[in-house]
């Protein structure tokens, strides 16, 4: 129950937070499907958009260009980390986690993860064994995309962000090199009618 009504807010906030973008009422917000089945806005020229939550905060990013992805993740114990790093980490990425001390390895590991599910939903190219075909760096100093297997001009188009949450939260952000400068925005429900 606690995760359906999380789901709501986060729905409630895009929403809102979109019809505010678009100057229409959230009941007015028409949505449609990709190809791939990624949501977007119906109107052909209205902002990307894209939506992640986690525990007790959700993240909504909208962009005038687009497409762009965003991932929101709590961070707490991984009692599967190994297996989940070998299932869908890159060769280069593992490699790069086990040099990190152990006490800052489950750090390394969320933030590696929110940057390749970003990259992910940008993308459109869906999870699974394509998180292996591509490579993030690790650094907090320096988010980016390294590779991609599958285009070779993909670090050049792609800007990756760390974005600047509550403690216990780690969030990247993924959108087209020559986007705009990252905010980051608390949102407040809009009053009861």
């Amino acid at each position: 129950a606690r995760d359906a009504e999380r789901w709501q807010v986060a729905h409630v906030a895009l929403r809102d937070i979109l019809g505010r973008r678009l100057g229409v009422s959230a009941s007015a917000v028409a949505f449609a499907l990709e190809a791939n089945g990624k949501p977007r806005l119906a109107a052909a020229d209205a902002p990307a958009f894209n939506l992640s939550h986690s525990g007790d905060y959700a993240l909504v990013a909208v962009a005038d260009a687009g497409p762009l992805g965003v991932d929101l993740e709590a961070l707490k114990p991984v009692p599967e980390f190994d297996d989940v790093a070998q299932a869908h980490f890159a060769a280069d990425e593992l490699a790069a986690l086990r040099v990190v001390p152990e006490t800052q390895r489950l750090d390394a590991f969320y933030r590696l993860w929110t940057r390749k599910e970003a990259y992910v939903k940008a993308t459109g190219i869906g999870v699974g064994p394509a998180l292996a075909r591509f490579a993030m760096s690790l650094r907090p100093e320096a988010p980016q995309l390294l590779r991609d297997d599958d285009d070779a001009r993909a670090p050049e188009r792609w800007r990756v962000d760390d974005l600047t949450l509550p403690s216990g939260y780690v969030g990247a952000l993924v959108a087209p090199a020559q986007a705009g400068p990252t905010t980051v925005q608390d949102w407040t429900a809009p009053p009861a009618a």
